[in-house]
């Protein structure tokens, strides 16, 4: 009887536990993707971006970059700053980061690459058009390697 009254009570306590510790969310580290860049404008200024290291960005933004964000804040900056030499306002360096975000996928790419024509309907179909575009680099891609193949015999 004792050991029946335990059992119920430890597993009561087990199911309590499990159902406390599911509602525990970890935290996730956002990276830089299109949705947050605009977020990352809005808190810093063009200036402090070309004045900050990635490791500043960070701690400004609270987000983790990953190798290919790093490389795109790194890339860009130096465009910037080239626009910002020849005279660009504000507004417009803020464009060309937004804009320039969205500028290749590689899924795209391979999609145009590899299928060709169908990879560049299954692009338009399943992503953004913004996206989408890389698959017809890849589609073009696809056919100079094909002619220079043909060309090679």
């Amino acid at each position: 009887m004792k050991q029946g009254i335990l059992r119920t009570a430890m597993l009561s306590l087990a199911v309590l536990f499990s159902t406390q510790l599911s509602a525990i969310q970890p935290v996730k580290k956002t990276k830089i993707n299109d949705d947050n860049i605009s977020i990352i404008l809005d808190e810093m200024s063009m200036a402090e971006i070309l004045a900050s290291s990635n490791k500043e960005i960070q701690k400004k933004t609270a987000t983790k970059l990953s190798f290919r964000d790093k490389v795109f804040l790194f890339t860009h900056k130096g465009k910037i700053q080239k626009a910002k030499k020849a005279g660009a306002d504000e507004a417009a360096l803020r464009s060309m980061m937004e804009h320039s975000s969205k500028e290749f996928s590689l899924v795209a790419f391979l999609l145009g690459f590899f299928l060709s024509l169908l990879g560049v309907l299954l692009a338009y179909i399943f992503m953004k058009n913004s996206k989408a575009r890389s698959s017809w680099f890849g589609l073009l891609t696809s056919a100079i390697v094909g002619l220079l193949a043909f060309l090679r015999r």
